[in-house]
C-alpha cells in the first residue's frame, strides 16, 4: 500500500505532490522547494529554501535526507544505503550507524553518480560533485571477519570533485580542495587548499590564491 502511494504522488502536479508528501510522510519541504519525476522516499526528508532534486533520481533505504538551502542534486543519480530500523542481519554490531545524506547550502551533485549512504554522507556547502560515474561508497567487507563493515565519508566545503572519481568508507576530503578526474580517495586527506589526483589520491598541488571558485557567493557554476 505504501509503494502504491509512493507511485501515485509522483503523478500528481509538484504544489499538491508537496503538500502530500508532507501530511502523509511528515517531510520538511521548504514551499520553494521542488522535486521532479523522481523516487526520493527516505524515512525523513527536508528541503530548505530553493533546494532542488531534478528528474530521474532514486533514492532508497535512508534514514535521512537533508538539502539545505539553494541545494541541487541534477538527474539520475542513484542514492541509496540501509536505514538502520532494517531489520536485516547486516551492521548489526554497528550502533551508531545512520544511513544519511547531507547537502549543504548551494552544494551540487550534479547526474549520474553513485552515492552509498550506509553511513553518514556529508558534502559540505559550496562544493560540487561535478563531471559523471563519480562513486562514495560508505560499506565494504572485512575480509578478516567476514563481516561487512561501514564507515562515513566527507567532503568540505568549496570542494571540487571532477568527473569518475571513487571516494571509499572513511574517505576524508578538506575544504577548498579539487579531487581530479579518475582518482580515488581511500583516506582522510589532510591539506586545505590542495589538488589531489591519481590512485590513490596524493596532494599533486597547491590551489591557485585568488581562485574565484573558491569565494563564490552563489552556488551554481555557469
Amino acid at each position: 500500500m505504501i509503494t502504491l502511494l509512493r507511485a501515485a504522488t509522483m503523478l500528481l502536479p509538484w504544489s499538491l505532490r508537496r503538500r502530500l508528501l508532507s501530511a502523509a510522510f511528515g517531510y520538511e519541504l521548504h514551499d520553494t522547494s521542488y522535486i521532479g519525476f523522481s523516487w526520493m522516499f527516505p524515512r525523513r526528508l527536508r528541503l530548505g529554501p530553493y533546494a532542488r532534486i531534478g528528474h530521474g533520481n532514486v533514492c532508497y533505504g535512508l534514514d535521512d535526507v537533508c538539502l539545505e538551502d539553494h541545494s541541487i542534486i541534477g538527474s539520475f543519480n542513484w542514492i541509496t544505503g540501509l536505514s538502520s530500523q532494517d531489520p536485516s542481519p547486516f551492521f548489526v554490531d554497528e550502533h551508531d550507524r545512520i544511513a544519511s545524506f547531507r547537502l549543504g547550502r548551494h552544494a551540487a551533485v550534479t547526474s549520474r553518480h553513485f552515492i552509498d549512504c550506509t553511513r553518514r554522507v556529508d558534502v559540505g556547502a559550496y562544493t560540487t560533485i561535478g563531471g559523471v560515474r563519480t562513486a562514495l561508497m560508505t560499506h565494504e567487507i572485512d575480509v578478516r571477519t567476514n563481516r561487512q563493515v561501514s564507515r562515513g565519508i566527507q567532503v568540505g566545503e568549496y570542494c571540487y570533485l571532477g568527473t569518475c572519481c571513487t571516494l571509499l568508507p572513511g574517505a576524508v576530503v578538506p575544504a577548498r580542495c579539487v579531487v581530479g578526474a579518475g582518482a580515488l580517495v581511500r583516506a582522510g586527506l589532510h591539506e586545505e587548499q590542495r589538488l589531489y589526483a591519481g590512485v590513490p589520491a596524493r596532494s599533486a598541488g597547491e590551489v591557485p590564491d585568488g581562485s574565484r571558485y573558491f569565494t563564490r557567493s552563489r552556488g551554481f557554476v555557469f
